[in-house]
């Protein structure tokens, strides 16, 4: 199955239909967000919730320094990111350990 480059749902769908099983998603767009069929912080739930992988975390950074929001916010396991530089491997680092 293709990648989009806009629908940012696409690899936790995958994942799902192929039963794959990850710890994180990782997500970098040029903050073309198309929802496709269904919204990537939707996709992640169902995710969670078919193989019973209620910790997986979903990593969207959007490359371009717009306001979006992709993941959702109230979500302690989703985070955006927006922009890239130095710091964000870091920041993906402690949040995937847990540490922020």
């Amino acid at each position: 199955m293709p990648f989009g480059s806009t629908d940012c749902s696409l690899p936790m769908v995958w994942a799902t239909e192929k039963k794959k099983e990850f710890d994180v998603f990782m997500v970098f767009t040029d903050n073309e967000t198309y929802a496709g069929k269904v919204k990537p912080y939707e996709a992640l739930r169902q995710y969670r919730k078919k193989l019973n992988i209620p910790d997986a975390k979903l990593v969207v950074v959007g490359m371009t320094a717009t306001n979006f929001t992709i993941a959702d916010p109230s979500d302690p396991g989703m985070l955006d990111v927006v922009g890239f530089d130095s710091a964000v491997p870091e920041l993906v680092r402690s949040f995937v350990l847990g540490q922020i």
